[in-house]
């Protein structure tokens, strides 16, 4: 899902229909749900409000490939980073994307991720993954600069 549905139209209509149902008035959490295959998207207003990722840990990873990295490898790498969230099942939620606009402000990071977990052993058992150990060594040495941030959501 990730990049994919970060650039497809399903993504830009979702962005819309979060916009529309802030304007109009709508409290509490919202979420949105579509199809990439259809591009339909619905918006869905949580019955409580507030903020559903308090009390989770979440696992910032800001990154930037090497220039000259082929879009090849890029590619492969998200696949496989795909594939890893699939597997460890302690991963509650991913997200993934590209920067927006030229970035002056990322200080040269181009792609981001956010994991969140249920608490910090989660996060631990992550951290020593075979699977996410195998994704370290292999997206490194393709990558120019890396920053990773963990904290627990607070509001």
């Amino acid at each position: 899902m990730w990049s994919r549905y970060v650039s497809s139209k399903a993504f830009r209509w979702s962005l819309a229909a979060v916009a529309i149902a802030i304007l109009s008035g709508m409290s509490g959490c919202i979420s949105v749900r579509g199809s990439l295959e259809t591009e339909e998207t619905t918006v869905v207003q949580q019955t409580e409000p507030g903020n559903p990722f308090i009390g989770k840990v979440r696992h910032v990873v800001l990154y930037a490939y090497k220039p000259g990295t082929p879009a090849e490898v890029i590619a492969a790498q998200e696949e496989q980073g795909r594939a890893m969230a699939n597997e460890i099942t302690q991963i509650e939620d991913v997200e993934h994307g590209t920067i927006l606009g030229s970035g002056g402000r990322a200080q040269g990071y181009t792609h981001g991720l956010i994991f969140t977990y249920a608490n910090e052993a989660d996060l631990q058992a992550y951290v020593a993954h075979p699977a996410h150990q195998q994704f370290v060594q292999t997206a490194l040495p393709n990558l120019s600069q890396m920053l990773v941030f963990d904290y627990i959501a607070e509001e």
